[in-house]
């Protein structure tokens, strides 16, 4: 859908519903999308052609490049290449960034953006030059367009940086830091009183009445029973209610379940039986922990490592304000720079000064390694189809091979069904306009119908029951066998998920 809509606005100048050059968001039905991943999208299949690939490769190419600001933070801070090195490898194999850097992510693309700003932060930090902030500015300013959560983590990234400068009072930075931190809180200030920078905040947050903790509160107000207002003030207010919700979100980003054993949401970044990050990490991580509880670090190096310990606590805050679709990895992409940087830094220490349980930890990473790729390569396809729109493709191959046979071709209107055969019959003329309604709704593409309907052959009128036209809908439809007759089965890779051809008896 995005991959359409980025395509259409390039070739045409406005959006599917006729606003011209959209500067902030697409709006497919309240959600808001932010537009530079949509036009990256777009502009992908002019240089690779109208294609799954051209949708996928911005986040692959901006999630493979995102590794070397990984390299460079490492280096900078230890000062040591080999660490720089194996924190970037450990990115480049971590599951949390090969499945989202494979799936058309904004995060990924927001990764880019965010570790390339932070990048020149840590080398403003170390080396004071203003050129360096300047453009790591522009960076974190970029991001601003990729991905809604970095509207909060990068002010609360300058925020670290200014109060650890502050704490080991060195206030010759301070200014350049103090000015960027007020011009990105009063941008994000703006956007959060437009209707478009809150509307997602609005549907996803902890907030917003989904989450039910309002109703929670006041089940227990009710059960304190008349009389006891003074009770039910004290233990049952808003602040209590929203700050142990908060708590629980942010404690799951950093459980064992979410990083290590299962993973997070959406359902459509899910691998069967694997966790965000490799179990052989550990070794790493209680190394690296060790290493910089006894080391004794200079000044300089030791305000950078605080910095970068401060931001892994601080980058799940976002996501843990919002409660659908949570704990969810993409919200909480960020958190893989800082896990790869002391998971580079372990595994170095271990290298060095426990040679045995480095080679073992390496011989259980390498299982691991080939553990993942076999279930994603093999079985995430399947595990995952009831959330990717599985099927839907064949579909419209199908419907497209056929059309010249028949009158008319009714499919189902659910879903983004409409975009995926505009999509894949490259079909971007301006004509749509006028047609395609509120999320992305269109009803008619020349002789295709849309019909909003899971079992079409019960709407079918006796009329249309006499002209040649071909019918696609769910394979659980129950059909008349006098009035129709089954062609065949399309499908993907879940046959649960198939859908029926049926043609009139004429």
């Amino acid at each position: 859908m995005t991959g359409y809509v980025g395509r259409f606005i390039l070739k045409n100048g406005k959006d599917v519903y006729g606003n011209p050059w959209p500067l902030w968001y697409f709006d497919k039905f309240g959600d808001f999308y932010i537009v530079l991943p949509i036009y990256l999208k777009g502009l992908s299949t002019f240089l690779f052609g109208v294609n799954e690939f051209a949708i996928r490769f911005p986040s692959a190419f901006l999630g493979a490049l995102s590794v070397i600001p990984i390299f460079f933070i490492s280096y900078w801070v230890f000062e040591n290449k080999k660490i720089g090195y194996l924190s970037a490898l450990t990115m480049a194999i971590m599951p949390w960034h090969i499945i989202l850097s494979r799936a058309s992510s904004e995060g990924i693309m927001g990764i880019f953006f965010y570790g390339y700003g932070l990048m020149l932060l840590i080398g403003y930090l170390k080396w004071s030059r203003n050129l360096l902030i300047f453009i790591s500015y522009l960076f974190f300013l970029i991001s601003y367009w990729i991905y809604h959560p970095y509207r909060v983590i990068v002010p609360l990234t300058l925020l670290s940086s200014i109060a650890i400068l502050f704490i080991y009072k060195d206030k010759k930075r301070l200014k350049a830091l103090f000015i960027g931190l007020v011009l990105f809180v009063l941008l994000t200030g703006y956007i959060s009183t437009t209707k478009w920078g809150k509307g997602r905040f609005l549907q996803t947050s902890i907030f917003s009445p989904s989450s039910e903790v309002q109703l929670k509160l006041q089940e227990l107000i009710f059960d304190e029973g008349q009389r006891r207002i003074l009770l039910a003030r004290i233990f049952h207010n808003k602040f209590l209610g929203y700050g142990r919700e908060f708590m629980r979100q942010y404690s799951s980003y950093f459980s064992g379940e979410y990083l290590f054993t299962k993973g997070g949401l959406s359902y459509a970044y899910s691998v069967p039986q694997q966790g965000l990050l490799y179990f052989s990490f550990l070794a790493c991580f209680i190394a690296a922990l060790i290493y910089l509880l006894k080391k004794n670090f200079p000044k300089e190096q030791k305000i950078l490592i605080i910095f970068l310990s401060t931001l892994l606590f601080l980058i799940p805050i976002p996501a843990s304000l919002t409660y659908i679709d949570s704990p969810n990895i993409q919200r909480s992409v960020d958190m893989t720079i800082i896990i790869s940087i002391f998971a580079g830094l372990g595994a170095y220490v271990l290298y060095k000064k426990k040679k045995l349980i480095f080679f073992i930890t390496l011989s259980i990473l390498i299982f691991e390694i080939i553990n993942f790729w076999h279930n994603y390569s093999l079985h995430s396809n399947l595990f995952t189809s009831m959330y990717r729109n599985d099927g839907q493709k064949q579909l419209v191959n199908y419907v497209k091979d056929n059309l010249y046979k028949y009158v008319e071709v009714y499919i189902p209107s659910y879903g983004t069904m409409s975009m995926y055969y505009l999509f894949f019959s490259n079909d971007f003329t301006s004509s749509y306009i006028d047609k395609i309604k509120y999320d992305v709704k269109l009803e008619q593409a020349g002789k295709v119908r849309f019909v909003d309907a899971d079992c079409i052959n019960e709407k079918i009128s006796k009329e249309n029951l006499s002209r040649n036209i071909m019918i696609v809908e769910l394979y659980t439809c129950k059909v008349n066998r006098d009035k129709f007759i089954q062609l065949g089965l399309i499908g993907g890779v879940n046959k649960a998920l198939n859908f029926q051809v049926i043609i009139p008896r004429l």
